[in-house]
């Protein structure tokens, strides 16, 4: 199997023995991504180097401008901010800590950070451009096209989109119950296995930073 988009439509196509479901396929594997986007596997975390972007001078709060991954971090284990060829750890604090002890004047390096309503504030509030890396699940974007390659949704998760697409159309579209509950089975066996090797794959969230 190629593993596209493309792919999955035709097999689910053929495993319902139906040719007139397109746009309705194409919705089911849509809704099964975005499903599972929020759970947490092997390859839905960031690089050994995180979701990096740098910070401005005078500028407290990051948002999606800065860094497109920010608004879909479902999941923040660590950041660091990288200073000369060292990486310092940051420390999340609670908002209401953060707000207890924002200080507008304050800047310098930052050594702390609230994630609040998608997005980053830092602490001091950087006085110079620092590269900053965030670290931990992301939401994965679904393939752009029919013949996007490489995509994990079509790769690595190819059994259990495919199953839980089928769930769908069964249960809205041709209102199979039973058909419905098998692809179920083969769904939840499909995750229970990702989740198996995702268990011993992940990461423990931790960069050894080389100086504190």
């Amino acid at each position: 199997m190629a593993g596209t988009l493309a792919d999955m439509k035709a097999r689910v196509a053929d495993e319902l023995s139906r040719a007139d479901l397109t746009s309705q396929i194409a919705l089911a594997i849509s809704d099964a991504i975005a499903l599972y986007q929020t759970k947490r596997f092997y390859f839905n975390e960031t690089g050994p180097n995180g979701s990096s972007f740098n910070t401005v001078a005078n500028q407290e709060v990051y948002t999606a401008t800065d860094d497109p991954d920010i608004p879909y971090m479902y999941d923040v284990d660590d950041v660091f901010v990288t200073v000369g060829v060292n990486n310092f750890r940051v420390k999340r604090i609670d908002p209401t800590i953060y707000r207890i002890n924002q200080m507008p004047n304050f800047k310098g390096q930052p050594y702390q950070y609230m994630f609040l309503n998608q997005t980053f504030s830092f602490s001091p509030i950087p006085n110079a451009v620092y590269p900053m890396q965030i670290v931990g699940h992301y939401k994965l974007a679904a393939p752009a096209s029919d013949s996007e390659a490489n995509n994990k949704w079509m790769t690595d998760a190819e059994r259990l989109i495919r199953s839980c697409a089928k769930r769908f159309l069964y249960q809205d579209i041709l209102l199979d119950a039973d058909a419905a509950v098998a692809c179920q089975a083969a769904e939840i066996e499909a995750y229970d296995t990702l989740k198996a090797a995702s268990a011993g794959m992940i990461r423990n969230g931790f960069i050894q930073p080389q100086a504190f």
